[in-house]
């Protein structure tokens, strides 16, 4: 007769499943298997099982014992060391010395110094590297391994090399690596003397030689070599030139229906047009196009155009009208005889890093109606190819044969008039042949990205059997506005945005609500979103369930579509007609042109020669008399409603005439 003996805490197998014994007797044995849980085995189970095979006892396997313990110097070095290398991981550019020296100070707020010593920027950037070699571990890079050899460069000899390519290496057209190196020898030659004296301190406390000598030539050129490439390049070529060298396209857009994905993009062209006023004066303005594309059929599903008179720049303003564009389903053309072929709420967006693409009302505005945005990264137009390819075609199948429009301007070249000299267009002239390139020659191009078909044919091939567009809510989305504000309810008036009324009986219930609540200072005061291209109407949030509520403008003279620009140019001629003033408004100054430089010059060279002309007791009655002073009653200068208008009255005296000047 054959015995087995079973203990306690033995690793057996049965049947190919693992356990350990919890509890053994001589009838029965109870094992915890690691799938099946605990299980009761009686003394003839495991006897068939012996016989058959299936059961073993495993040997038992030595125990490592991993000591955690850690004292609080260590575990307080461990805190400030992944604090550090995670503020730099979760940064762009987390080798660059501005990265690094936020994560120190955003560590050491937190944790403190370390051993009373500020950690230096080139031993983060150690724990940065060994960090990330082996994955992720700070207890790695807080672990001491034993080195065969010491090392020559001690961590103040690092820190030098690394201050040293930090000033003249790593910045825009710095200095050569050769001359990073002699600059080296320069810095190292300087404090030779004091880092000879702590070498040999530390010779005689570890009875070690070594000598303190300078890094060569070729290590010091393998040091920089090491650097990270892109964050080399970004400082000395700038950010611009490093992404367009180091971009990598993983994989090509590529769509399977329409309004899959859209790209959005404005363009700056160099062309000035007229403007025309109310009073049927212009103003030279210059245009900013905004254009969405989709990407599977390459249509243009909207665009808008934004004006200014000074430095153009783009606006949140043209974007949320851009996309309220986009996501209507039915498009009509300006003169309203034909209509967009492709229109609805599109799945995602794509647009650049700007400020007016990626302002919190646009984002708020698309997260609500469920469409996803994508921000492409800072000078990348790689990763939004098909807006910018198709901004190319704009310029050189349309603008180009726009008069008043000169094309990119480059350095060598130079133009004999300025824009605004130049231009002959007015806006809905400029528009119309924009929309028009839009829907009669682009669309029915041939596409080399199309297989050479065109924008129409794709859309009309696949628009019967394409999945139906998601409904979007038009109206809901018609509500948000690019421009916010804080205003307070005015009781029985409303709420007063630019110097209009606005008011209805949903605001009104809700200032009711706010009455009510007592103890809250200005708890009248409401958020407002309004857009200055469109004063008819103005959206409050509610600050109780942040309600949308769309509030109509109840002054006079206010229509749908009217601008603020218009409403206060029309607004002016009112006063003007019932004052009987004569008024004008100012024209953008256009400066830095030959021709005002040589003007002002001969202006002032003529005012020079008058007053040199005249003697001192002929200036002193000039200046007292009544010729020479500016007075009240002659000239007055007034602001209505934030435009600068230059108001002139006409007062007739015996001895002159009545003056005309505007």
């Amino acid at each position: 007769m054959s015995m087995l003996a079973l203990r306690q805490n033995a690793n057996v197998e049965l049947r190919g499943q693992k356990g350990i014994i919890q509890f053994a007797t001589d009838n029965f044995v109870v094992v915890d298997f690691d799938e099946g849980g605990l299980k009761t085995l009686k003394d003839h189970d495991l006897a068939d099982a012996i016989k058959d095979g299936v059961f073993k006892v495993l040997p038992r396997q030595t125990t490592a014992v991993i000591t955690l313990t850690q004292s609080p110097q260590e575990t307080h070095k461990y805190n400030v060391v992944k604090t550090t290398v995670e503020f730099m991981h979760s940064s762009c550019h987390p080798q660059s010395m501005e990265t690094i020296k936020l994560a120190i100070d955003n560590a050491v707020s937190k944790h403190g110094r370390i051993n009373g010593l500020l950690p230096s920027p080139a031993a983060a950037k150690r724990w940065y590297s060994k960090w990330i070699k082996c994955g992720q571990s700070v207890s790695y890079v807080l672990n001491k391994t034993k080195e065969r050899r010491r090392s020559h460069f001690t961590n103040e000899h690092l820190n030098l090399i690394d201050e040293v390519i930090e000033r003249e290496y790593l910045k825009f057209n710095g200095a050569s690596v050769q001359e990073t190196f002699d600059m080296y020898l320069a810095a190292f030659s300087a404090l030779l003397e004091v880092n000879q004296r702590k070498i040999a301190q530390d010779n005689s406390v570890c009875n070690e030689v070594v000598t303190f000598k300078n890094m060569s030539r070729s290590a010091f050129y393998e040091y920089i070599n090491n650097l990270e490439p892109y964050e080399t390049d970004r400082v000395r070529l700038g950010v611009k030139a490093a992404l367009k060298k180091y971009r990598s396209v993983n994989s090509p857009f590529i769509t399977s229906r329409p309004l899959e994905r859209v790209e959005i993009d404005a363009v700056h062209l160099n062309i000035a047009v007229k403007r025309l006023q109310p009073d049927g004066s212009f103003v030279l303005v210059r245009p900013i196009v905004y254009v969405a594309i989709d990407v599977f059929t390459r249509l243009i599903v909207g665009f808008t155009v934004d004006y200014s008179e000074n430095r153009p720049g783009e606006s949140s303003i043209a974007v949320a009208n851009l996309i309220k564009k986009i996501c209507n389903p039915v498009k009509k053309t300006r003169r309203g005889d034909k209509m967009y072929p492709l229109g609805g709420k599109p799945e995602s967006i794509a647009g650049d890093s700007g400020k007016a693409f990626n302002a919190q009302i646009i984002q708020a505005m698309l997260q609500l109606h469920g469409i996803e945005l994508y921000i492409t990264q800072k000078a990348s137009p790689w990763k939004k190819p098909f807006i910018e390819r198709f901004f190319r075609t704009f310029k050189d199948q349309c603008c180009r044969k726009m008069p008043g429009y000169v094309g990119p301007r480059t350095r060598d070249t130079a133009i004999d008039f300025t824009l605004e000299q130049m231009a002959e267009l007015t806006t809905d002239e400029f528009e119309d042949i924009a929309e028009y390139f839009f829907l009669e020659i682009y669309h029915n191009n041939p596409h080399r990205g199309l297989d050479g078909l065109t924008p129409l044919e794709v859309w009309n091939d696949i628009k019967e059997t394409c999945p139906p567009q998601i409904p979007c809510d038009y109206e809901s989305m018609t509500q948000f506005h690019p421009l916010q504000c804080s205003r307070v309810i005015q009781g029985h008036k409303g709420v007063a945005v630019h110097g209009l009324q606005y008011n209805c009986k949903e605001l009104q219930v809700l200032f009711h609500k706010l009455e009510r609540i007592k103890g809250k200072k200005g708890n009248k005061n409401v958020t407002v979103m309004h857009d200055t291209s469109d004063i008819s109407s103005i959206t409050v949030i509610s600050p109780l369930d942040s309600h949308l509520i769309v509030v109509p403008c109840i002054s006079r003279n206010v229509y749908e579509g009217l601008s603020l620009d218009e409403h206060k140019g029309k607004k002016a001629q009112i006063i003007a007609k019932r004052t009987g003033v004569v008024t004008k408004k100012a024209l953008p100054r256009q400066s830095g042109t030959p021709n005002d430089k040589a003007k002002q010059q001969r202006k002032s060279q003529s005012a020079h020669d008058i007053t040199q002309s005249l003697t001192q007791d002929e200036n002193e009655q000039t200046m007292q008399s009544g010729i020479g002073m500016h007075k009240q009653n002659h000239t007055t200068s007034t602001k209505v409603h934030g435009t600068p208008i230059e108001v002139v009255k006409a007062k007739p005296s015996s001895n002159r005439k009545p003056s005309s000047r505007i």
